[in-house]
């Protein structure tokens, strides 16, 4: 077997591994596709499902009731300003 010979049968050879490289990342590739075409429909669903409850069930709620904070204290900023003021001294 002559220099070309072997030459030819190295590209016959990178040829099918490059070949079948590019099947693979073309299955992979419609694998992807397909799963992300199954999550939008699947959101799509279930966004239809939640604007039907919103539209069913309007929400008029009140504000949560707090509980009287000490005067002069906003609950957690007051809390991290008397840690720094503390820190100083």
């Amino acid at each position: 077997m002559g220099y070309a010979d072997r030459l030819y049968a190295l590209q016959l050879e990178f040829g099918r591994a490059s070949e079948s490289r590019k099947l693979k990342t073309a299955q992979r590739f419609q694998e992807i596709h397909a799963e992300q075409a199954r999550q939008a429909r699947e959101r799509a669903a279930w966004q239809a499902g939640e604007a039907a409850k919103a539209v069913e069930a309007p929400l008029a709620k009140d504000a949560p009731a707090k509980r009287p904070a000490i005067p002069g204290w906003d609950d957690e900023d007051s809390f991290w300003e008397f840690r720094g003021n503390r820190l100083k001294y």
